[in-house]
């Protein structure tokens, strides 16, 4: 079976869908701040931001899958080096974020900190809502032939 339908749905998924929702978001925060409010510095940021977050999605959790030659059946392996990536990846993720918005932005640290979790926190309500809207449709996706 293929997984070349899932593939693209799941790119069009979070990678269009998720980067204009987080620029959406990021504007809209930072204009309630009082900030530059503008479309291009938060393009710059999310833009940068996802490269960074797919850069450590893939050195965090899948290369060492492929390096230690982890199968799919080693459940229990897998669903610990799961929540161990996870978290280093959320907390390596916020810290990289907070530096790039002190950056791009011009703050200091503990406010562009402030901003970094709150774009966390709406991200992933957005990314759970659309994991359960889109649920039905990977499900097909993913059962057809």
């Amino acid at each position: 079976m293929s997984n070349i339908p899932l593939l693209i749905f799941n790119f069009v998924e979070f990678n269009i869908v998720i980067l204009i929702i987080e620029m959406i978001i990021v504007k809209y925060l930072a204009e309630r701040k009082g900030w530059d409010s503008s479309y291009e510095k938060a393009y710059v940021f999310v833009s940068i931001w996802s490269i960074i977050y797919f850069a450590l999605l893939l050195l965090v959790l899948e290369i060492p899958l492929y390096i230690f030659d982890i199968h799919m059946v080693d459940i229990n392996i897998i669903d610990h080096h799961i929540i161990i990536a996870n978290v280093i990846i959320l907390i390596i993720d916020v810290v990289l974020a907070t530096f790039l918005i002190k950056i791009i932005y011009k703050k200091e640290f503990g406010v562009s900190f402030i901003f970094v979790l709150f774009i966390v926190i709406f991200k992933n309500i957005i990314i759970f809502g659309l994991g359960l809207l889109f649920f039905p449709i990977t499900s097909f996706i993913q059962s057809y032939p």
